[in-house]
């Protein structure tokens, strides 16, 4: 893919993307078209997939492919964004689930391209689960509690086989949702370069953008003055007890630690930078154990990547933009162009709390709440030849303001680090911008 419109730019100056662009969608004949009939036409076959609710039962069904063809895929609904495994069965069946996440469905191809689906009730969340996975726990026994069915339809892009539809529960409401998987002939994109080879950061790879580094005592302000020259986009001091050590990296005592982002693609340089300077003891990216949950997504095609495998801006800005107004639509919230810039793309956004929240019936407080934050949508490369994608919200604030009028920048004062309301957000937003992106959560 060309990558004229952003080569020619310095890598840390913003330009903007031009607004011309930005609500051009991919042409439906070469880029979407829906299959008029792929499925076997057995309409009435039984539906049922799990006969008791068991994990066990899910593991079993879907690891046996002695009868029909199982793959994973990405199932896209509400907030959830998370990959199942997915079986069609010879006779018409289609059974699904992520058995980690108690999450089941089942259903049955019908001709032209529909599959009907039924979500099925999550177990109550035993009174012993784990803090750390309380919330995400209670949040799936409540979306699937009332039992979802509905219909889906199956569409092919150039590097995606989806199913997109909707279901509604037993109590009347609905959820848009998908199930996707990369087409087996997506074009994958070969390794950005060799500078980094070899470097790892753990079994499960190294995190995209995060760098850890002890600092030796009374040299702090000679890190804060030189990392400002790279390309960083923010550092923070890492509060420590007296038992704990800088994560990642060797330190000793009396040093002092900071972790911080760079901008994608530059977490090796700026690495290495830094392992040069005489102040600091250790500097590392750091990287998540085998099995360790993150919200990174594995790029399974060069779809997004230019010739020289950072973001293609036109192509992105095209796709997101279309997906946030979509989105948004109806909620009277102002949708800003997007700034390109290190690899990225940023929008801006400012508005009250309801039309975040999509919330028709607003509350007094909703309506004096305002909220304000920058999107951030950009690739990077983990490991050699591992592109990830990435959407973060890297400035959440909040202001109370029950004028008529829009408070100006000033008002909002304090950024929000981890804030449920801004995670929520973050995670339907995934959600919507990742519909046609071929990418895997592994």
């Amino acid at each position: 893919m060309a990558s004229s419109a952003q080569s020619d730019q310095s890598p840390y100056k913003p330009f903007w993307v031009p607004k011309t662009r930005l609500f051009c969608r991919p042409s439906s004949a070469s880029v979407v078209f829906v299959l008029a009939s792929q499925m076997a036409s057995s309409a009435h076959a039984s539906a049922d997939c799990f006969s008791e609710k068991k994990n066990e039962q899910a593991y079993d069904l879907l690891s046996d492919s002695k009868d029909g063809n199982a793959g994973q895929y990405m199932l896209g609904m509400d907030r959830l964004l998370e990959p199942v495994t997915v079986r069609f069965f010879s006779d018409g069946r289609v059974c699904g689930a992520n058995p980690y996440l108690d999450i089941r469905f089942e259903g049955s191809n019908k001709t032209e391209g529909d599959l009907d689906i039924k979500f099925l009730a999550a177990p109550v969340p035993p009174a012993d689960t784990p803090k750390e996975s309380q919330e995400q726990t209670k949040y799936i026994f409540a979306l699937f509690r009332d039992s979802p069915s509905g219909n889906a339809r199956k569409e092919l892009t150039t590097d995606l086989i989806l199913w997109s539809g909707s279901v509604t529960d037993n109590s009347g409401k609905k959820h848009d949702f998908y199930i996707k998987r990369p087409r087996p002939g997506a074009h994958i994109a070969v390794a950005n370069n060799t500078a980094n080879r070899g470097y790892s950061c753990g079994e499960s790879g190294c995190d995209p953008l995060t760098f850890y580094v002890s600092i030796k005592a009374g040299s702090v302000q000679q890190f804060l003055e030189d990392v400002k020259r790279l390309p960083v986009a923010k550092v923070k001091k890492v509060e420590l007890s007296k038992d704990e050590t800088c994560p990642y990296v060797e330190s000793r005592e009396g040093d002092v630690c900071y972790t911080g982002t760079t901008w994608p693609f530059e977490e090796h340089s700026v690495v290495s930078q830094l392992s040069k300077k005489s102040y600091v003891r250790n500097a590392s990216r750091s990287g998540g154990e085998a099995g360790s949950d993150t919200d990174n997504f594995f790029l399974k095609s060069d779809y997004l990547l230019s010739q020289d495998h950072r973001l293609n801006v036109p192509v992105a800005a095209a796709l997101f933009q279309t997906a946030i107004t979509e989105y948004f639509n109806g909620t009277g919230l102002p949708v800003s162009d997007p700034i390109a810039r290190n690899n990225s793309l940023f929008w801006e956004f400012k508005g009250r709390r309801f039309q975040f929240e999509k919330n028709p019936h607003p509350s007094p407080s909703d309506k004096s709440e305002w909220w304000k934050f920058r999107l951030q949508v950009g690739v990077t490369e983990g490991d050699p030849g591992i592109f990830i994608f990435i959407m973060t919200l890297p400035e959440t604030r909040i202001a109370s303001w029950a004028l008529d009028t829009i408070p100006n920048d000033e008002k909002f004062t304090t950024e929000l680090d981890n804030d449920q309301r801004f995670l929520d957000l973050q995670g339907r937003l995934e959600v919507a911008l990742t519909k046609y992106v071929a990418a895997a959560k592994e």
